[in-house]
């Protein structure tokens, strides 16, 4: 057999992988509708004859094809399977999350801006040459941490 290469290789593909959707696009869609969602029944289709794309060189000829496609469609409506449970699982996740009393809404602007003039004043006093840095190079206190010597030292 001799194997075609470039232009000649690609027409020949294209017109297989034409031939194969005419045959076999309506069986699949069927087997798609009976296993997944209707929303989601064009997007499972499309997969399957995305890896038949793929794989065009690996496809059986003639009616063992059709085989061939229901077992690429069984392994994409199994992924596609395991992303909705995923999906469901951190939906519900964040249903909980939701119901969690929101803590930032409870917060005294006034008490907490108190709060924070005091510790910015402690460390101005205490730690000049540190204040400077965080506010001079825009670190956070972990980013200075390291390189602070009162901080970092333990002292």
């Amino acid at each position: 057999m001799v194997m075609k290469t470039g232009i000649g290789a690609l027409a020949d593909n294209e017109a297989r992988f034409v031939e194969i959707y005419g045959r076999f696009a309506r069986p699949i869609e069927a087997y798609c509708v009976r296993r997944t969602p209707g929303s989601q029944v064009a997007d499972a289709v499309s997969d399957i004859f995305l890896v038949a794309w793929q794989r065009i060189d690996q496809i059986p000829v003639g009616d063992e094809a059709l085989p061939w496609l229901y077992g690429v469609a069984y392994r994409v409506l199994s992924h596609q399977w395991r992303h909705n449970a995923r999906s469901r699982k951190l939906i519900e996740r964040l249903r909980g999350l939701a119901e969690v009393e929101d803590y930032a809404s409870n917060i005294n602007v006034t008490q907490f801006n108190d709060v924070w003039g005091a510790v910015i004043a402690w460390m101005t006093a205490n730690h000049p040459d540190d204040t400077r840095t965080m506010y001079t190079d825009d670190m956070s206190h972990p980013e200075l941490d390291p390189v602070a010597t009162p901080f970092g030292s333990g002292t």
